[in-house]
């Protein structure tokens, strides 16, 4: 988890050094470790403590005092906006993510909404083999829908003030959360690794064959794609070998 918050504040940097600019420049990995691993480390927590309300205020401490506190000192201080409580709290509630106002990043906003659908995943579509199937199909149409909507869109730059690029960004890693989600359904559960060493052959073709496209999006897109091979793997030979203890504790369990 370190390694991914290391990488996506390099790729805002812009870290142009011998062998950092590497890192620097794919630094947006780290953003698809996280939710990989977010996703994880919640279906673990879950399993210990399906109380939902407990769920939502342990999430709810964890992210929303920081980001007011964060938030209050960048918008009066730091960028100096001239801007009311009331429109401070819309854009840090994440409701301005969703609205036409202003909105304050595009990752804490997601991470909320994903984190508030999380238990209803788990109780529907994890404790059932049909839904489990549906859950993973409904998230590859909505990789499909994202990918659709940045080619098909004239319209779409990768600029700040292109909201609709902003809510792609959601969109197209909602795969990577459910993949992190089932993930820990196979190891906690015990289920054969074979399906692990299959997603992770599949990350890594499709990726390989995004990136041969050559355009912006795609090297994006397989970029984000192999590096969930290494987790695959990872999390393959930890169910191989039985140490899949080791695996929760790296991965923030």
């Amino acid at each position: 988890m370190g390694m991914a918050i290391i990488g996506v504040v390099m790729f805002h940097f812009r870290l142009q050094a011998p062998i950092l600019s590497v890192i620097s420049n794919y630094g947006y990995t780290g953003v698809d470790f996280f939710m990989f691993l977010s996703a994880f480390g919640l279906y673990y927590s879950m399993s210990k403590n399906d109380n939902v309300m407990m769920f939502y205020k342990r999430r709810f401490l964890r992210i929303f005092p920081t980001y007011f506190i964060i938030g209050f000192l960048c918008t009066y201080f730091l960028y100096q906006k001239n801007v009311s409580i009331t429109e401070f709290l819309w854009v840090y509630s994440t409701l301005g993510y969703f609205t036409d106002g202003e909105f304050g990043g595009w990752f804490i906003p997601s991470i909320v909404v994903l984190y508030v659908a999380f238990p209803f995943l788990y109780h529907t579509i994890m404790k059932r083999d049909d839904m489990r199937l549906f859950g993973f199909l409904m998230t590859v149409v909505f990789f499909l829908v994202g990918y659709y909507v940045v080619f098909e869109n004239s319209n779409m730059t990768f600029t700040d003030s292109d909201r609709l690029w902003k809510h792609v960004l959601l969109l197209y890693r909602l795969p990577v959360f459910f993949m992190g989600f089932f993930t820990a359904h196979v190891l906690l559960n015990k289920k054969k690794e074979k399906v692990l060493w299959l997603g992770a052959w599949a990350f890594a073709a499709v990726g390989v064959g995004f990136y041969c496209m050559k355009t912006t999006m795609t090297v994006c897109l397989s970029t984000s794609l192999v590096s969930l091979l290494l987790l695959y793997v990872l999390a393959a030979l930890a169910n191989k070998t039985g140490n899949c203890k080791m695996l929760i504790n790296v991965m923030g369990g």
